[in-house]
């Protein structure tokens, strides 16, 4: 039988930058006080909004539904 609570990797092109990079800087400094949570959050949409622009916004979908089984 499936979980359906079961997270799944995300494999799709920058998922480093977007993740280890973007993700993990920004929820540690709001963690730690560095950064108001709030400024934190949105950070993180603007840095991972240029990722994605960066990469095609087109692309990363193609590549996340496929990824998703959705295709």
């Amino acid at each position: 039988m499936e979980n359906p609570n079961v997270l799944i990797d995300l494999r799709i092109p920058g998922k480093p930058e977007y993740v280890d990079t973007v993700l993990d800087i920004y929820v540690s400094s709001a963690i730690t006080g560095e950064m108001d949570p709030a400024e934190a959050l949105q950070t993180i949409y603007d840095e991972w909004e240029a990722i994605t622009n960066r990469l095609g916004r087109e692309s990363q979908i193609e590549f996340y539904r496929k990824m998703m089984g959705m295709d």
